[in-house]
């Protein structure tokens, strides 16, 4: 099996999460904080879990007894599946039945038996996301290696200078040149312009920007001139 890490936006994806325990809680509170609608199966459910429930319109509890459910029925039209019960027996069946349906199965215990796997991720002060993980072979591992990357993103300076300065690029580009394919060539025109990077190894961003702003006319106004 070959993993391929994304970003999705989850907002008003449908999802189903078998289990009502510990680990069944926190997926179900990560998944409805991201926008989906979340379905919980199980006949108890932690008292954290009820409570949000309660206050909370993306969260839906059904007491259902799994170990005789038509679970492709509970299921139905949700896009995710986590499979969180204590019941080795049970997941096993939801593991076959979400994959017959083809749905992204998430099964905390060993996520290389499903095909869906949550990292562990984090976000720098400045904006810049990052994800970290170990495909199943030990979570403890990917989430110190993700506090350690967390650390390196915000100590170094280098790298918030050229987010700052390559978000503020990409803007202007889109905000001055129609063509989509000439702006994404002149993007990494400017990245790898000679003077663009001294400034930014400079901390000058201003004078960056400004480098960034002079690539850019040059280049419209090459493209303006009358050609033969």
């Amino acid at each position: 099996m070959t993993w391929t890490p994304f970003y999705i936006d989850l907002d008003g994806v449908e999802a189903a999460v078998f289990g009502g325990g510990t680990v069944a809680t926190r997926r179900a509170l990560m998944l409805s904080r991201a926008g989906a609608k979340v379905r919980v199966y199980s006949l108890q459910f932690t008292r954290e879990l009820e409570e949000e429930a309660s206050r909370n319109r993306y969260i839906s509890l059904e007491r259902v007894d799994l170990s005789s459910a038509d679970i492709e029925g509970l299921i139905g039209d949700a896009l995710i599946v986590v499979v969180a019960t204590s019941d080795e027996s049970i997941n096993q069946r939801i593991l076959e039945a979400a994959k017959r349906m083809r749905r992204l199965v998430n099964y905390p215990p060993d996520g290389r038996r499903g095909n869906l796997i949550v990292p562990f991720r984090g976000e720098t002060s400045y904006g810049l996301h990052y994800a970290i993980t170990s495909l199943g072979a030990t979570g403890i591992a990917a989430r110190r290696a993700r506090d350690l990357v967390g650390r390196i993103l915000e100590e170094d300076q280098g790298i918030r200078v050229w987010y700052e300065a390559m978000s503020r690029v990409k803007k202007l580009l889109k905000s001055s040149i129609g063509d989509h394919k000439l702006r994404y060539r002149l993007y990494f025109i400017v990245e790898k312009d000679p003077e663009f990077s001294r400034a930014l190894e400079r901390g000058d961003l201003d004078g960056a920007l400004r480098r960034a702003q002079e690539i850019v006319l040059q280049h419209l106004q090459g493209s303006s001139q009358p050609q033969g």
